[in-house]
């Protein structure tokens, strides 16, 4: 047994340098108490990022090092001892590949980040330095404000560092690059525009082969609400072979329907024939690597396979405009949502997917005699919906601040806008008013839409989600001329704004059921955004709504009580140890195995955003389509700049260096 180790209580707060690093070589890590461990880990990975830090400036140094003429005479030595020229030299990328012991294309790649950090971004180099961030994250900053490739200007990125260097301790390294890339489109939206247009004027779909033999196709340069609608697509298809009786994995079945709907062999078919073609031709090769698979992989290839056995979002029309009201895993059924919580729920059913017997299994082909196959070849023109987030005064044309697509992240306003205007018909929409702070003050569904009669194509499912500050919503009810087509909208929030003490007290008025009601599952989804363990991005919308205290231990459907889980931290929650509590709404403690304490309190609905910093240089965007033509904009002059919602309220009690979110070792 090993002798216990005393740890200096001081250890969590210890600045990384050479006294940590002295504290950390003294350390038998062996002989760590176990309520201590955790704490080593933390200070050893502020120390590395310490490191990390000096070994780029290191780098940095070595490239700008004059060259001896004559390294014989050691009068020029002194000379030149630590004399830097402005900028590398060429040769400088061969030294550290021969130094370091590198390819020449992995010297390249650090020279350049260490220029990029070190001199293009002194703010993000200043924080590696003090073990504020690591190198992952580093490298997402330079990745998107390298001036080289992102075109900012010093003073824009300036602003952004200035904003997001900061809270980029508590963020990982997927949550930092969503707020960089919202702040870059933030803050130059007409050079956004261009970029984007640029870049979807040259998309393209490549096919290469694979050493292994098979083909890889990928496509570039898509439009993002246009391929989350195609993935969108695929998932929900995917889920419906799966229930059928498929055998295949939830990957295996995308990438059949995927080359199925290429090639030209769904051409014209209904879903429900799409789905009998794939139960009938069954590839062979998949059933057996299933059977030989060891018991730990097969047991993590049937956590999807569960998954895909439930029912999915959208995968019946009558249910697309309906939030997932999912409690926990092994919910199979649904209670009715309340009337007065779901009487804006404007979404058309279309028509019940046809069963798995209308079409022969060998040859299908679609009946034009057949009502019902009428009815289903109806569901292929119909594009499937997405799940979009955007700010009502984006809608209007006030701001070009970006929305954005959970799961795949921030869009420029004008996809928002397509994106809204376009699932006008078939799709929930819901509103989201926020605190001052950006946090949710009251959520519901809208009723009324943009513009006159029922125009636009249908779409199958989705959520549009329009927030807005309460100021907000009080500006633009006063003055109604403002809104132009959104003025129904704006009317209709503000009613249910007016009503929300009372529409919120309703959420919890059903604590004894055991599944979150369609009201009280849609504000827990718009109020926590995604899973609520510490860094999972998995949308809301797509995890289970789980109790924190479990039903079954009287736990209370409530808004106290309630929280998205994805598949893999309700586990978690329930098998591996950790422990969950609420201690208010949207507020959650995970404590680990470890007696670690770890606290969550959800992104904000609308982060704050650096103030718009177009470059003057730049000719009008007179060649980027979208708002000219589209009804749902008014051309008004932007209003002045407002100062900056402050952002996300701390969780109680945080700890005094948040360290819990690191990459995977």
């Amino acid at each position: 047994m090993q002798l216990e180790v005393r740890v200096p209580e001081r250890l969590a707060g210890m600045p990384p340098g050479a006294d940590l690093a002295a504290v950390l070589a003294g350390l038998n890590l062996a002989g760590v108490p176990n309520d201590r461990v955790v704490d080593v880990l933390q200070a050893q990975y502020r120390q590395l990022a310490h490191d990390q830090a000096r070994l780029l400036a290191s780098i940095f140094e070595v490239a700008r090092s004059t060259p001896f003429s004559d390294p014989d005479d050691p009068d020029l030595q002194r000379l030149f001892g630590a004399h830097r020229a402005a900028g590398s030299y060429a040769w400088a990328s061969g030294e550290l590949a021969a130094a370091l012991r590198l390819t020449v294309r992995a010297a390249d790649r650090e020279l350049h980040f260490a220029e990029t950090v070190v001199e293009r971004l002194p703010w993000v180099f200043a924080a590696l330095l003090a073990g504020q961030i690591d190198r992952a994250k580093a490298w997402v900053f330079a990745d998107h404000l390298d001036p080289l490739n992102s075109e900012l200007t010093d003073e824009q990125i300036e602003q952004i560092c200035a904003h997001l260097v900061p809270l980029a301790t508590g963020l990982t390294t997927g949550q930092l690059g969503a707020r960089l890339l919202k702040a870059v489109l933030a803050i130059d939206p007409a050079h956004a525009r261009r970029r984007y247009t640029h870049a979807v004027r040259g998309r393209a779909v490549v096919g290469y082969l694979e050493r292994d033999g098979t083909v890889t196709i990928t496509a570039s340069g898509l439009p993002p609400d246009e391929a989350a609608a195609a993935c969108e697509r695929l998932e929900t298809l995917a889920a419906a072979v799966k229930r059928a009786g498929h055998p295949a994995r939830l990957t295996q079945i995308q990438a059949d329907l995927f080359l199925g709907m290429l090639d030209g062999r769904y051409h014209h078919l209904t879903e429900a024939q799409i789905i009998a073609d794939l139960l009938a031709r069954p590839r062979r090769d998949d059933a057996p690597e299933r059977e030989t698979t060891t018991a730990a992989t097969t047991e993590t290839a049937n956590v999807g396979d569960r998954r895909a056995a439930e029912p999915a979002q959208s995968a019946e029309p009558a249910q697309a405009a309906e939030p997932d009201q999912t409690a926990e895993p092994d919910q199979t059924a649904k209670e009715p949502a309340e009337p007065d919580q779901t009487a804006g729920n404007a979404a058309e059913p279309d028509e019940p997917a046809k069963t798995i017997g209308s079409a022969e299994p060998d040859e299908p082909q679609p009946t034009e005699t057949s009502e019902g196959t009428a009815a289903a070849a109806l569901r292929i023109a119909a594009r499937t919906g997405i799940e979009i987030r955007v700010g009502l005064a984006t809608l209007i044309g006030l701001d070009d601040n970006p929305g954005e697509i959970p799961g795949l992240g921030p869009v420029l306003a004008e996809v928002a806008r397509t994106a809204t205007w376009g699932q006008r018909r078939g799709a929930e929409w819901r509103f989201a008013v926020t605190d001052s702070e950006g946090y949710l003050s009251l959520a519901g569904v809208i009723r009324r839409r943009p513009g006159r009669g029922n125009g636009g194509m249908t779409c199958r499912g989705g959520v549009v989600e329009i927030h807005l500050p309460a100021a907000v919503l009080g500006r633009l009810t006063a003055d109604a001329a403002t809104c132009g087509p959104w003025a129904g909208i704006v009317a209709e929030i503000a009613g249910q704004y007016a009503r929300r003490d009372t529409l919120t007290a309703r959420l919890d008025r059903r604590a004894g059921v055991r599944f979150a009601r369609a009201g009280l599952a849609r504000h827990v989804q718009v109020r926590d955004r995604t899973c609520c363990h510490p860094g999972c991005r998995r949308p809301a919308r797509k995890a289970d709504l789980d109790h924190t205290r479990d039903h079954g231990r009287s736990g209370p459907t409530t808004t106290w009580n309630i929280g998205p889980g994805c598949e893999r931290h309700h586990l978690y929650k329930t098998e591996l140890g950790w422990r969950l509590e609420q201690p208010r709404p949207g507020h959650f403690i995970w404590t680990s195995p470890l007696g670690r304490t770890y606290r969550t309190g959800g992104e904000p609905i609308a982060p704050r955003l650096p103030r718009s910093r177009p470059r003057a240089s730049e000719p009008a965007d007179s060649e980027t389509p979208g708002c000219e033509g589209d009804p749902s904009i008014l051309h008004l002059p932007p209003p002045e700049p407002e100062p900056l919602e402050p952002e996300p309220r701390p969780p109680p009690e945080p700890p005094p260096v948040d360290l819990d979110d690191r990459p995977p070792f």
